[in-house]
């Protein structure tokens, strides 16, 4: 679809039709420290020390539901098939990991340059797409409902 189809398309359902979650799967020791890190320094600040099991154990099942999200679509079009959607969400996830703050994602994000330590995708970690979940949409009203909203009796 084009961009003004889109538009159009938000405009007239401004409610999500469907979404797809997404979840971040950690593959190397060096991303499990790095979000320890960035667990521990967000709970307590404190002067720089090396990585202990107590911080290793912050990064668990609860911690990673923070970088893990859901992409709504407010359109559906034929012509897109669920790959395109999935690449469409994979980007982004990106996009957002690289914006929620964590520092071993920034590269992710747009415009944004980097020094020190970033998690490669592929490498490191890797973005897991759900299946897609529809949301389930209000009636449409008619003009047939019209009368029974107004209160009138048909005769």
């Amino acid at each position: 679809m084009n961009h003004y189809e889109l538009e159009v398309a938000k405009i007239e359902n401004r409610t999500p039709l469907f979404y797809y979650p997404y979840s971040v799967e950690l593959k190397s020791d060096f991303a499990r420290e790095m979000l320890a890190v960035h667990f521990r320094d967000k709970f307590k600040r404190g002067p720089v020390r090396p990585v202990t099991q107590q911080d290793l154990a912050l990064v668990n099942d609860e911690n990673m539901k923070t970088v893990s999200g859901k992409i709504d679509f407010h359109y559906n079009d034929p012509k897109e098939t669920e790959g395109t959607r999935i690449g469409i969400v994979k980007a982004l996830a990106r996009e957002a990991l690289g914006n929620n703050g964590i520092d071993a994602f920034r590269q992710l994000a747009k415009n944004v340059k980097t020094y020190g330590a970033f998690l490669i995708e592929g490498k490191d970690f890797e973005i897991i797409v759900g299946e897609r979940v529809d949301i389930e949409q209000p009636k449409k009203l008619t003009f047939d409902d019209l009368p029974d909203l107004m209160g009138i009796n048909e005769a």
